[in-house]
Order: C-alpha cells, then structure tokens, then sequence
C-alpha cells in the first residue's frame, strides 16, 4: 500500500476551436485513437508488473487482483480533450469567420459583375432590359480606360455601403466583433480588391472573363479556403491553391480580426499584404490591357461597324 492520497495520472488535450470547426474533431479522434492504444499498452505492463510482484512477494500462490484493482490497472492513464481558448457565443463554432468571408468575396464578385452589365448597359454598349421589354442606348464615344475607370470607380464607393450593411446584419444576429472598425475596414479594403480585379479580367476577357472569375473566386476558393476543413487535413494539390487563393487570403485576415485580436502572426499580416498584392495586380492588368486596346483603336463597337 502507498501512504497518502494518490491520484490517476490525467493527460490534457487541448484543442484550438478559433482555427476552424473541424480542427478540433481531428485532434480528438488523432488524440483520442493514439491515447487508447497507449493507456492499453501501459496497462498490460502495468498488470503484468503488479501480478510479478505480488507473486514474488507472497511465496506462495499470488492473491488474486479484485475488480477495482483490475480495472484502476487496465486504464491507468485518464485522458482529457478540452478546449484550450473557447470560443463565446454567437460564433457557430468557428464558422462565422468562414461565412463572413463568403459574403465578402461574394459582395466583390457579384457585385462587380452587376456594376459591369448596369455600366454597360447605361453606355449602350448592351442593351437594358425591363420585363419583356429592352432599350438599347447609343454606344457613348468613351475609351475602354475610361470605362473600366468607372466601373472601379463605383465599387471603390459601395464597398464601404455594403461592409456597412455586414456590420449591420452581424451586430443584429449577436455575432460577437471585438475590433468593429478594423473589420470593417479589412471586409472594405477585401471587397475592393476583388472587385477591381474581377472587373479587369472582364475588361481583358470580355464574357469569358466571367466564367475565369467563377472559377478563380468561388470554385477554386471553397475548397483551399481553410474555412471548414484545415489546410493540413487538404490534398497536396489543393492545399498549394492555398497560396495564392483570394479566399484563403481573406479567411485568414477575418479569422484573426474575429478570433484571435487582430494579431498579426495569426494571419492579419499575411492576409494584409496578399490582399494588397492582389489590389496591384487587378490594377495593373485592368489599366495595361485596356490601354493596349485603346492605343490599337479596338474600340467597343460591332465588327460591321469596325
């Protein structure tokens, strides 16, 4: 007998939820599986041990273990999983940085695609349609520039409107946001840049550019966006999207605004500068290629016309 209190062995998983939902769940079935086998092996020599000793000692034949005493040996090591930094109400579960992310890649995307039609349509260069009904306005004498000018121009101005109208919504929900001002200017900034880069690529693409920017934006984004399931748990192949995705870029700037107070080393900083990368090259490409078109007189007009 051992004088004194005595207490099981306890080991501590801590799990991390403010990474994603599903974080969690592989940890505890990894933790959990890995655990089992080490509390079974520890107690098989554990029993093993006590049953030599007590036949060494007593001399003659070994007292039998009791119950208590077998099952106490048998799982020896009592094992926790426990969040280490919950996560407060309102959160989904570490789902409403992924959500938010959603409606600001698609608050740029959409409404970059709705922004090019009204502005076309507006100078004549497709027609606008009420109902069955349609007009069709004469095309204004207006280089390709220009036009893509105004196109960034207008979602330069409602990026703020609708981060505003998010805010809005997230408060009226009870979503917790500890830094309100920097995530609204993060989704503001988020929107712009996808927004201005979406418009150039249908700037330089035409109608194609819309299925390019489906594919970049939303096919490719879901699945390397780190939201729901960890880059780490992703195939190689998609896990490299993560790189370069805008998705991802604005998960993690959102999750680190939303989660972990705006720390830099979570995410901010990275999804900082990647943003801003993606902003440079929307701009540089819409400006570039459209310019090109203007100088070699391809101007929007019927071939006929031409």
């Amino acid at each position: 007998m051992v004088p004194g209190d005595i207490s099981q062995p306890i080991i501590t998983v801590y799990t991390n939820p403010r990474t994603g939902s599903f974080s969690p769940q592989v940890v505890q079935t990894v933790a959990g599986s890995a655990l089992a086998r080490a509390n079974q092996t520890v107690g098989e020599r554990l029993t093993e041990t006590v049953r030599t000793q007590l036949q060494s000692s007593g001399g003659g034949q070994a007292p039998e273990l009791v119950g208590l005493s077998r099952l106490m040996l048998a799982k020896p090591i009592d094992v926790v999983v426990t969040p280490f930094h919950p996560l407060p109400a309102g959160t989904g579960g570490g789902l409403t940085a992924f959500f938010y992310t959603m409606m600001v890649l698609l608050a740029g995307f959409t409404g970059a695609m709705v922004i090019n039609g009204m502005v076309d349509s507006s100078l004549g260069f497709a027609p606008t349609e009420f109902g069955p009904w349609y007009v069709h306005y004469p095309p204004t004498p207006i280089s390709r520039l220009h036009t893509l000018l105004l196109k960034w121009g207008i979602i330069t101005g409602t990026a703020p409107v609708v981060a505003a109208i998010f805010m809005g919504v997230a408060h009226w929900l009870g979503m917790p946001i500890d830094r309100p001002l920097l995530l609204f200017l993060y989704s503001t900034f988020a929107i712009i840049a996808v927004g201005v880069t979406a418009l150039s690529i249908v700037s330089a693409l035409g109608t194609a550019g819309m299925l390019i920017n489906l594919i970049l934006f939303i096919v490719l984004g879901l699945p390397s966006s780190g939201g729901t399931i960890p880059i780490e748990a992703l195939p190689k192949s998609v896990a490299r999207l993560a790189d370069f995705e805008p998705m991802h870029q604005v998960y993690l700037g959102i999750r680190a605004i939303l989660y972990f107070n705006a720390d830099g080393a979570a995410g901010l900083s990275r999804a900082s500068w990647m943003t801003l990368l993606g902003l440079a090259i929307g701009l540089s490409l819409g400006a570039i290629i459209t310019r090109y078109y203007d100088r070699k007189e391809l101007h929007r007009a019927p071939t006929a016309a031409r």
